[in-house]
């Protein structure tokens, strides 16, 4: 009976040294626990941008201002010579009081050409240039032409405005006299009429040259 007692004696002792011995190798080699993790930083929310309407309104608008082109004693500033009113009673070299206004006169051979007549400085001032209109077909203009190179006669010297008996349409370049009987340097040309011809006369700078 006592050696029974002691055997389960022993069986409990070598049970609960088995048991301290598991729990001491419990302890060690447990795995530590996972470090912990925290929350990521919270990323903020995201505002919405705020919106409007782009302010409108309409253009100021007005109207641009005009004025009539000043004309000068050599031609007509912007506008042609032909577009001029015509004089009346304004003359070169005449007093006036309409400072920088302007007309037209003819000039040139049978009056085909216009010439600017201004008020400058309280006196008319005549253009320097006779303008003509080489796009009018109603004027055979080859009758002007200079080309053929003939010289006036310096004996018969033509004279403006009298009888002549040359070629028509044969224009001649040189000496001729003016109404008052003044030399003068350019070209006449024989016009033919119901009474003969007439030698129409001009100076070279108001002389067409529509046609070469």
């Amino acid at each position: 009976m006592k050696q029974s007692y002691l055997t389960v004696s022993g069986t409990i002792f070598a049970l609960a040294l088995a048991f301290a011995a598991q729990a001491c190798s419990s302890s060690s080699d447990a795995t530590p626990a996972a470090a912990g993790t925290g929350n990521s930083a919270g990323a903020g929310n995201t505002g919405t941008g705020g919106t409007g309407t782009a302010g409108t309104g309409t253009a100021g608008t007005g109207t641009a201002g005009t004025g009539t082109a000043g004309t000068s004693a050599g031609g007509t500033g912007a506008g042609p010579i032909a577009s001029l009113p015509a004089c009346t009673t304004e003359a070169k070299g005449a007093t006036c009081t309409d400072e920088g206004t302007a007309c037209k006169k003819t000039c040139g051979p049978q009056s085909y050409g216009w010439k600017s007549e201004t008020c400058q400085g309280g006196l008319i001032v005549e253009g320097k240039t006779c303008e003509f209109t080489c796009s009018d077909t109603s004027i055979d203009w080859s009758c002007y032409s200079l080309s053929a190179g003939i010289m006036c006669d310096t004996v018969n010297v033509p004279v403006a405005s009298a009888a002549c008996t040359a070629d028509a349409c044969m224009p001649c370049s040189g000496t001729y006299m003016d109404s008052s009987m003044a030399a003068k340097a350019g070209s006449c040309v024989c016009v033919q009429g119901a009474s003969g011809g007439k030698w129409s006369c001009a100076s070279s700078t108001a002389w067409p040259t529509c046609v070469p």
